[in-house]
C-alpha cells in the first residue's frame, strides 16, 4: 500500500479546505512522463473507482488503481514546507532510478531487469 505521512495528509486536506463539499480523499497514481519515464500523479478530491485500493490515513482517504500499485506499492509520500526543495517528496522502494527532483522514476521491470 501507499502511505502518506501526517504532513502530506495535512497538506492535501489544507488544499481541499477551500473546495466546498469536497471529500478528504486523494488518488495517487503514475503516468508516463518526467525525466525518468514515469511520474507520480496526485489528485486531491478524487472519487473511488472500481478495483481501487483504499486506506484511510490521518483522516485522509488514499486511493490507488491496481495498475499504478504494481509500481508504487510501498511508496511513502511526505510533504516538506520549505522555500527551496519543498513540496511533495516520494520514497519508492520499487524505484531503481529517479530524476534529480524525485518526481519521476524507473522500476527494475522498466529497465528490463526483472528481479
Amino acid at each position: 500500500m501507499v502511505t502518506f505521512t501526517e504532513s502530506a495528509a495535512n497538506e492535501i486536506k489544507r488544499q481541499l479546505a477551500d473546495v466546498n463539499g469536497t471529500e478528504a480523499s486523494v488518488r495517487i497514481g503514475i503516468e508516463a512522463g518526467g525525466c525518468s519515464g514515469t511520474k507520480y500523479v496526485i489528485t486531491p478530491g478524487a472519487a473511488k473507482q472500481p478495483n481501487d485500493a483504499e486506506t484511510t490515513q490521518f483522516g485522509l482517504t488514499v486511493l490507488c488503481d491496481p495498475i499504478s500499485m504494481t509500481s508504487i506499492d510501498g511508496l511513502q509520500v511526505d510533504f516538506v514546507d520549505a522555500f527551496v526543495g519543498g513540496g511533495f517528496q516520494y520514497e519508492n522502494p520499487k524505484a531503481v532510478s529517479s530524476c534529480g527532483c524525485g518526481a519521476s522514476f524507473k522500476t527494475a521491470m522498466e529497465l528490463g531487469k526483472y528481479a
